[in-house]
């Protein structure tokens, strides 16, 4: 494989995990490269081709700009460009801060907001009601409100839907790509 092939599994594999200490990520890499039916291993061991290769390639995706050092000995995959989000991007920072019980519709959005910027490295000062950000977040609010992910209590207040699971997420995101 390629460095730029291997860089894009390694962003892929790690987008949108937050931060992890670079075992973590090279674990979660290798993984996900084993379950591609890209690479195969019994063990992956610290002192192995595999490991100095993936760790190499996160070096590299760093070095990229698509993964940042949020703090010493951690990575993550990163998008600071607000307009460089997807649908799918806004609606999982949305499901990721919501429960089951009823929030505010603009509390949701800010928390999302804070939640992309601690674990996607979202770069914003200040939310703007006509902002990228925040036109983003309505979009996949209004969206998976449609697709039963979200529950409009009210006017003003949601809450993640009851039977919102991570398998039904996870297939919503597969259809629409």
């Amino acid at each position: 494989m390629d460095a730029d092939a291997l860089i894009a599994h390694t962003v892929a594999a790690l987008w949108p995990n937050g931060p992890l200490d670079k075992d973590a990520a090279i674990r979660r890499l290798a993984d996900h490269l084993r379950d591609g039916g890209l690479v195969s291993f019994q063990r992956l061991r610290a002192d192995g081709p595999l490991y100095s290769q993936l760790a190499d390639a996160i070096d590299a995706a760093v070095k990229s700009g698509h993964l940042d050092r949020p703090k010493r000995g951690q990575v993550r995959a990163c998008k600071p460009d607000a307009t460089a989000y997807t649908a799918d991007d806004w609606r999982h920072a949305l499901l990721a801060v919501l429960s089951p019980s009823p929030t505010d519709r603009d509390d949701a959005i800010r928390a999302a907001a804070e939640w992309a910027r601690d674990n996607c490295g979202l770069e914003f000062t200040r939310l703007r009601a006509d902002g990228h950000i925040v036109t983003g977040l309505r979009s996949a609010l209004n969206s998976a409100i449609r697709a039963k992910l979200i529950t409009r209590i009210d006017a003003t207040r949601i809450a993640r839907a009851p039977d919102s699971t991570a398998d039904r997420q996870t297939t919503l995101f597969a259809d629409q790509e």
